[in-house]
């Protein structure tokens, strides 16, 4: 059966060199009036400390540079404040949800990727592109399919080109690591699945993005059996195991699942987490089911993970 739902799933233009002229001919400045402090801030000798530091601090360098720098130019650039362009921003999003849809359901990839370049262009972020709009498309297609309005096979092709644009931005988002990376967190193992009986994994592929960029080491399993998931928490330590459940017919096996897993767990004070469309109508399921934490979208996930991970150590 479809899971129909699952786990809740750039950078903006510099000003050119033909900008600041224009600025300057017009008599006025660019930003700061482009004295010593914006050059150093937004120039190599910035960036080359950036990618220098060590730790957090060279994390917190390199987030400013690549995202605070190039959105502050930006919004100078639009004469908004910055909650207006967040707000923009945001409402430039949620208007492409239904016309990314559209797109990939008429299968036109290249209009779904101008679609998202324009959206990156125009100052929004590739987290936000994540959350805001793939995610938020995909469940779009999951709705379209529980009100007959499309097919089957036109989810799970919709779905694959949904997760092609989440992929080809892998990179750039995994090399901008956000600046608030715990290094208690860094390296810590987490394991991502559907629950048995699930299917489609988009939503664990975009959570597995954000845990591997705070620095968790991601193993993702495809539409895994219950043995298949028994023997990978045997095999190998994981610090936590999250389980997407799109459906609430899952929710009846789960509980043996979950007991099953923790007993043949190489770690036996395995964290088990839980998260998608079921667990969000019904957060009481959390407890009912035997987990010890639940993730609304990746934020959310990341958090709890976190809490439970540093909590259980510092209880040790």
């Amino acid at each position: 059966m479809l899971a129909k739902s699952q786990f809740q799933g750039g950078g903006a233009h510099m000003r050119s060199d033909n900008d600041a002229e224009r600025d300057r001919g017009a008599g006025g400045s660019d930003w700061l009036g482009r004295d010593a402090v914006s050059d150093n801030l937004a120039g190599p000798t910035y960036a080359s400390e950036a990618r220098s530091s060590g730790g957090h601090r060279g994390r917190l360098l390199q987030a400013i540079h690549a995202e605070l720098i190039p959105r502050l130019l930006g919004n100078r650039r639009s004469g908004l404040p910055i909650a207006q362009e967040q707000a923009r921003q945001q409402g430039r999003c949620v208007a492409a949800i239904d016309e990314l849809a559209y797109l990939i359901l008429q299968d036109d990839d290249a209009g779904a990727q101008v679609l998202v370049d324009e959206l990156l262009d125009g100052g929004a972020s590739i987290e936000q592109v994540f959350l805001d709009v793939l995610s938020p498309a995909a469940q779009r297609l999951g709705a379209m399919w529980e009100s007959d309005t499309c097919s089957f096979a036109d989810v799970t092709l919709g779905l694959w080109r949904i997760q092609k644009l989440l992929f080809d931005l892998s990179a750039r988002f995994r090399s901008d690591s956000p600046a608030d990376v715990d290094p208690a967190i860094d390296g810590r193992q987490i394991l991502l699945a559907a629950a048995p009986g699930g299917q489609h994994n988009f939503g664990i592929s975009m959570l597995g993005e954000f845990f591997a960029r705070a620095g968790w080491a991601v193993e993702t399993l495809t539409e895994p059996t219950q043995a298949e998931l028994i023997s990978a928490v045997h095999a190998r330590w994981f610090d936590v195991l999250g389980l997407s459940v799109g459906a609430e017919v899952q929710i009846a096996g789960l509980t043996s699942a979950i007991v099953a897993l923790r007993r043949a767990s190489r770690n036996q004070k395995l964290i088990v987490m839980v998260g998608g469309a079921a667990f969000a109508h019904h957060p009481e399921y959390v407890a009912l089911v035997g987990a010890d934490c639940m993730g609304s979208d990746a934020r959310a996930a990341l958090s709890a993970a976190a809490d439970r991970v540093l909590a259980q150590e510092h209880r040790c």
